[in-house]
């Protein structure tokens, strides 16, 4: 099964149930260690999509009891493979029942959110032992997990992202708008939902000081026939704002219909937001933009077939005004953009560019380009998770594996602290 047919398999789940079990044990972690000199405190969870390429004991880890003790009986949907990273250098794993993409903690410290990519269902489970709280639906039939989610500032809601199910364009942008379903954080009821006047959102955040929500749409309505590798069909790619009471409308920024779709975002208190946009192209076009001679890794991210061509990130003013494009002097990193953070330390915006292997960093009053690093002559391939560590650092994690930390402001990688831990493929880091 290649990454293009994981990504359109369907999720089959028991609406409304919940299943509550214990973490299986370490997979390849070895023995604990102490944490690295001057590391401050930080776990993370690592969505792994891949647990089909995961063996224990000799069998695949879904044959395995002790981690498909999350799973309900007979289960044979899509799963997702949670990888714990303890600071002392424990390695814990559990098995999910859903497609799943962006983790979400709580801000209290319940249970964990999982959000899925167009699966049927999302998930909570404890952060700290991985055993899974309960199985959730969207908030109606017709829609499907858009991959993000997000904590109100007073933490009473979450925020939760929903596509259409995915389907030809019908000629009519509104028909395939996604939603923001609005769940009680305590009880995880659905209590409102309402359009997020973008089609295939993707990623969500908090601005205005918590009274606006900031959504990434991709724009795409689907992917044609996935097994003759046509590229996604980009209708209306945007960056939509809504009020976060009311879910009325304040803003839409259009993305390039047709080339760019737009998948992450960050909102830097005193600067334009920074949006990623990403280019899928067909194998013929890729040949075209590489030059002659040129011996590369094929991109194991995605369908072999397409392949992430250069894209420019967007800059939106946040007092109106058009939106500007932020290019790389060199085309190649800017590729396959995937995870975004905003760094207030030294008020910069950190991207990771999966397919470019670099991350880039702009000054996040201006969104200038402040520097590139080349992350592949430091060993880290495919860079995709980020997130921000105490004590002045951040990580940023190999899409199959690898997790490395650098200093902020420095971008000074920190070898003592590397792990060489396997994720399966993922997307996102998220730290408890």
């Amino acid at each position: 099964m290649n990454r293009r047919q994981f990504v359109r398999q369907g999720l089959a789940l028991a609406a409304g149930a919940g299943f509550a079990a214990a973490a299986g044990p370490a997979l390849g972690a070895g023995a604990p260690r102490a944490t690295a000199p001057g590391a401050a405190a930080a776990a993370l969870l690592v969505p792994g999509y891949r647990p089909y390429r995961a063996r224990v004991g000799g069998r695949p880890i879904d044959q395995d009891p002790a981690f498909r003790r999350n799973l309900p009986r007979g289960y044979d949907g899509a799963t997702t493979l949670v990888t714990r990273l303890d600071p002392d250098g424990r390695v814990r794993r559990a098995l999910m029942p859903v497609r799943g993409h962006q983790i979400v903690p709580h801000p209290g410290g319940g249970p964990a959110f999982f959000n899925s990519i167009e699966g049927d269902g999302f998930c909570t489970f404890d952060p700290a032992t991985l055993a899974l709280d309960r199985v959730l639906t969207p908030h109606r039939p017709g829609f499907v997990g858009g991959g993000h989610a997000a904590y109100s500032a007073d933490g009473r809601h979450l925020f939760v992202l929903e596509r259409r199910t995915p389907g030809a364009y019908s000629g009519t942008p509104a028909d395939h708008f996604g939603v923001v379903a609005v769940r009680d954080a305590a009880t995880l009821a659905v209590v409102d939902a309402f359009s997020c006047h973008g089609i295939g959102p993707h990623d969500i955040a908090l601005t205005d000081g918590g009274r606006t929500l900031a959504v990434a749409n991709y724009g795409s309505t689907d992917w044609g026939d996935s097994e003759d590798g046509t590229p996604p069909n980009v209708i209306e790619p945007s960056v939509t704002l809504l009020d976060a009471a009311s879910g009325a409308l304040r803003r839409k920024v259009a993305g390039r219909a047709g080339r760019y779709e737009i998948r992450h975002l960050a909102c830097p208190p005193a600067g334009p937001l920074v949006a990623i946009q990403t280019r899928l192209v067909p194998d013929a076009q890729e040949r075209a933009e590489v030059p002659a001679g040129t011996v590369y890794e094929a991109d194991d991210t995605v369908d072999p077939r397409l392949s992430f061509t250069p894209a420019p990130l967007l800059a939106v003013p946040a007092g109106g005004g058009p939106p500007a494009e932020v290019a790389c002097p060199d085309g190649a990193r800017f590729r396959q953009g995937q995870s975004i953070v905003y760094e207030p330390e030294h008020d910069e915006v950190i991207v990771t560019f999966a397919s470019g292997h670099a991350l880039a960093v702009l000054d996040a009053a201006t969104a200038a380009l402040r520097r590139v690093v080349r992350t592949d002559r430091l060993g880290l391939y495919y860079p995709r998770g980020l997130a921000l560590l105490p004590g002045g650092r951040y990580a940023v994690s190999g899409s199959w594996r690898g997790l490395y930390v650098f200093d902020r402001g420095s971008h000074a990688p920190r070898p003592d602290e590397t792990r060489h831990v396997t994720f399966f493929e993922h997307s996102h880091l998220t730290p408890v």
